[in-house]
């Protein structure tokens, strides 16, 4: 049997284009952060970390991780974890400061992440 074609590529080029769209306009609401990216996804005010923050974005070692994979919680401590590879350069503390400004003060729950 010959196959002159290649059956339905271009329909999934065109769903793959609305999936890019689709997300980029999509915001979350905070519950578990099970399902929220940390870098990649609209949670934390109407913009996303890795733009805010490209020079830390760079250096995470987990860049498609949840917002779960970055909340550590200890015996002694719960807080950010923001997996940052290496050390920070002086002229980086600025954004990870203003990173962890941003993010104080949020807190996960018991509630499902939800689309906004």
């Amino acid at each position: 049997m010959e196959v002159n074609h290649s059956f339905g590529c271009c329909n999934w080029k065109g769903i793959m284009v609305v999936k890019e769209k689709f997300i980029d306009g999509v915001a979350y609401n905070l519950g578990m952060g099970n399902i929220i990216r940390f870098w990649e996804d609209k949670w934390c005010g109407e913009s996303i970390l890795k733009e805010d923050f490209p020079a830390i974005y760079l250096r995470a070692r987990m860049k498609h991780g949840t917002i779960a994979d970055h909340w550590k919680v200890t015996a002694e401590h719960q807080g950010w974890n923001l997996g940052i590879r290496e050390r920070v350069y002086e002229w980086e503390t600025a954004q990870v400061d203003n990173l962890r400004a941003k993010l104080e003060g949020v807190q996960l729950s018991e509630e499902e992440d939800t689309m906004r």
